[in-house]
């Protein structure tokens, strides 16, 4: 009977063991800036890219995020969001992570499958005024999620901004 226990305990905590690793695939930056637009129909400004940073309102980063879930059991983490760090332990601000750029299709929820590989598309916009405040200071991103405990989650990305 002990050994039945025993053999229950340790399946289990072998189960249970492993972590979610994050890796970026392809990466894509892109500034934009305002335009005044006196076309037939529309009169106002919109926004058009650029490559002077001193123009930037606002950037857009594309990523291919990459899950791999190496334990044995699902795992699932919601309210998934977008952290800009300082030498990886400074927190400096953060933004919630969508699949198209719209607030209303925010990633509200991410169920990773047991030892297999998730691809998620992400769009990220960041306003002007925190990159010019921060663009010298952001040298790392992490994802920041909960699990189903509510335990905040700081996974590292490989992308380094400031290279």
């Amino acid at each position: 009977m002990l050994g039945v226990l025993v053999t229950l305990v340790v399946t289990h905590i072998l189960r249970n063991r492993g972590k979610v690793l994050v890796f970026s695939g392809r990466t894509r930056i892109r500034y934009f800036k305002n335009v005044d637009d006196n076309v037939l129909s529309y009169v106002g400004k919109r926004q058009v890219p650029t490559a002077k940073l001193n123009e930037t309102i606002r950037v857009r980063l594309d990523i291919e995020l990459e899950f791999f879930n190496s334990s044995d059991v699902l795992r699932g983490y919601r309210n998934v969001k977008l952290g800009f760090y300082h030498e990886s332990t400074h927190f400096l601000f953060e933004r919630i992570l969508t699949t198209d750029g719209l607030n209303e299709n925010r990633i509200k929820f991410l169920n990773l499958p047991p030892k297999t590989m998730y691809l998620q598309k992400v769009v990220c916009n960041i306003d002007g005024d925190n990159l010019i405040k921060y663009k010298n200071l952001c040298d790392s991103l992490k994802v920041i999620c909960e699990d189903h405990k509510g335990k905040i989650l700081y996974l590292d990305i490989d992308i380094k901004l400031n290279k």
